[in-house]
């Protein structure tokens, strides 16, 4: 096995082991869970960062508005990044990249009512 695959393989297994839903469990928790609070609390997050169109869409009904892993940095700040680059073991890019291509869905998934949930 070369250098390469080696490099390959080891991303890899980090991108495994931080799986996007851990990652997406791992921001939820920065702002309360996965209860309502917490989506709720996230998606005010975005709101403050003036992306609240952004995350109202996830929470609507229709189509998902996507989000660059900028934004995601943006929003969270680097302290949060940071925090879950540790938990994972994961690089800051890698958590930004994750985030922005999950977590549209993921909050879609968690209010599929087109409302943010209570509690």
């Amino acid at each position: 096995m070369g250098l390469m695959d080696s490099i390959k393989q080891q991303v890899g297994q980090q991108a495994g082991e931080a799986g996007s839903d851990s990652i997406i469990s791992g921001v939820l928790s920065m702002f309360g869970g996965n209860s309502g609070s917490g989506i709720g609390s996230l998606v005010q997050a975005f709101r403050e960062k003036g992306l609240a169109g952004v995350a109202e869409s996830w929470v609507s009904t229709g189509r998902n508005i996507p989000i660059s892993a900028d934004q995601v940095e943006q929003v969270l700040g680097n302290e949060k990044v940071q925090e879950l680059c540790a938990k994972f073991h994961v690089s800051p890019d890698m958590v930004k990249n994750i985030l922005a291509e999950h977590l549209p869905n993921a909050v879609d998934r968690m209010t599929p009512n087109g409302q943010l949930p209570q509690g």
